[in-house]
């Protein structure tokens, strides 16, 4: 995952991996701070939906695509 963080980490998603390349990020869909993770819905330059969610305590990413029936189906972790 590459991001920008002008005030605080983890900001905009900028770039995603998909495994074989970076997907630049054309759109954030939605945003949403809980509790113990902050999550990203992003539309990247190949079209593909995925979530985005950082976990501060391991300071890591899971990166999951959004399937086209709305179901979250794994992709990557990082």
């Amino acid at each position: 995952m590459r991001c920008r963080a002008e005030y605080a980490y983890p900001g905009r998603p900028l770039e995603v991996w998909d495994g074989r390349r970076w997907q630049k990020v054309i759109e954030v869909l939605d945003e949403i701070q809980t509790p113990l993770d902050k999550r990203f819905k992003v539309v990247c330059e190949n079209g593909n939906e995925y979530w985005l969610v950082y976990d501060p305590d391991r300071d890591g990413w899971q990166v999951t695509a959004a399937g086209s029936d709305g179901k979250i189906t794994q992709k990557e972790n990082q």
